[in-house]
């Protein structure tokens, strides 16, 4: 059974020892948005792995499994599509599944990376219909196939923002539902008492809470924290197994803090 954001914020009023909500007020929403802010860093972060190799994103995807979503049979023209049309808010593509007018099979696209989008004009790396490429650009998802084949439909997987939640009845782009995995709760209880800290000026209990939350965060994603080295000796002294673990600097992993 998932949690509902009001036993969410009831656990985050017990651990802040205000269970009567008399210093974090429901009328102040000092909580609510804290548990709202708390599951936007750790989607972030999550994402975050993702630019790592494949094994990265693979954990990272699995992690964020309940917000993985599709919107099937997409009509995209060569013009390219707005994310903003999408069902869900769109966060982050996983993959496209292309459906070319000309092809008896659909293929799952390649992915290209923005940088690389100079290889759309070379004739030996442009996508086609048998071997699409796709990438987003200005806020648009293109799918490169055989010119001829335009419009093409793909079902379209993408990694959705979590919805705002909220105690009262959910309307819009809204939920009374905790989106994440039940591991995610005591993160985000952690990084919730964070901000509820920061509000009421504890710094003390605000650097507490922040501390743990990003050892949590590492030791979830089975991330070591690394010691800054030469850069040269550094990559040259890494072991293979090293080079599979991305990097993760643990002062800049402050989940949104600002110095």
């Amino acid at each position: 059974m998932p949690y509902t954001v009001s036993e969410v914020e009831s656990m985050l009023a017990r651990r802040l020892r205000d269970a009567s909500g008399e210093k974090f007020t429901a009328l102040s929403g000092i909580k609510l948005e804290a548990i709202n802010s708390a599951v936007r860093d750790i989607v972030f972060y999550t994402l975050s792995l993702s630019a790592g190799d494949s094994k990265s994103r693979s954990r990272a995807y699995s992690l964020l499994k309940e917000l993985n979503t599709v919107d099937p049979n997409i009509s995209i023209p060569s013009s390219g599509i707005d994310i903003n049309s999408f069902s869900n808010r769109f966060n982050t593509l996983i993959n496209i599944y292309v459906k070319p007018v000309s092809e008896q099979d659909a293929y799952w696209a390649v992915i290209r990376d923005i940088t690389a989008i100079g290889r759309s004009q070379n004739m030996w790396l442009h996508g086609n219909s048998k071997y699409p490429v796709c990438y987003i650009n200005a806020n648009k998802i293109y799918v490169e196939v055989d010119y001829g084949d335009y419009p093409v439909l793909c079902d379209v997987y993408y990694i959705r923002d979590p919805k705002e939640m909220v105690t009262t009845t959910p309307s819009g782009y809204q939920t009374d539902q905790f989106e994440l995995s039940d591991k995610f709760i005591n993160i985000t209880l952690d990084l919730a008492q964070k901000y509820c800290y920061a509000a009421s000026s504890d710094l003390e209990q605000y650097k507490i809470f922040a501390q743990e939350a990003v050892e949590k965060f590492l030791i979830m994603n089975n991330i070591r924290r690394s010691q800054p080295v030469e850069a040269s000796v550094g990559q040259a002294s890494r072991t293979e197994t090293d080079k599979d673990l991305p990097i993760i600097n643990p002062i800049a992993l402050n989940f949104g803090d600002k110095k």
